[in-house]
């Protein structure tokens, strides 16, 4: 008989940042296979106007990328880590993407980034797989992903 495939769900937070942008590409080309679903979660501090053009540009780049999967978006507002650890247990989310900024020094010594705050706190309290992705740098390929088992792991792909 036909195995029945399991689809799970892929929930890659988006924002217009170009790490959003790469943690995506990242999920579309390593985690997503063509009987998933992948939901586009957008957390909104204020309520903005540009979330909406800003998902339906990656939901095009879903399209190119991953023709035969279903995208759907999700625009919450609330605060981001609690509101995203949230919406992946409601939607039942099987992994968890993050885009991660990459800070300089004198960034990391000035202020405990609110981004990495939150990430943190999703890797910690989402009940899914949860990663945070990060290119390793213009010179050298590969991502940092890290997770709850692995810090910085690097994976050249």
């Amino acid at each position: 008989g036909v195995q029945a495939v399991a689809r799970k769900r892929v929930m890659v937070v988006v924002d217009d940042s170009r790490e959003a942008k790469t943690a995506l590409l990242w999920a579309l080309s390593h985690v997503v296979h063509k009987l998933d679903v992948v939901t586009l979660l957008h957390v909104l501090l204020r309520s903005e106007e540009k979330g909406c053009e800003l998902i339906a540009s990656l939901k095009n780049l879903c399209a190119l990328r991953q023709p035969e999967v279903d995208v759907e978006m999700v625009v919450v507002a609330g605060e981001r880590g609690p509101t995203i650890v949230r919406q992946a247990k409601k939607l039942d989310a099987s992994i968890l993407v993050l885009g991660q900024k990459k800070l300089n020094f004198f960034q990391r010594c000035l202020r405990w980034n609110r981004d990495d705050q939150s990430i943190d706190y999703c890797i910690q309290h989402a009940d899914c797989l949860t990663l945070s992705v990060r290119r390793k740098s213009k010179h050298c390929g590969g991502y940092l992903i890290n997770s709850k088992w692995q810090k910085n792991f690097w994976l050249l792909a």
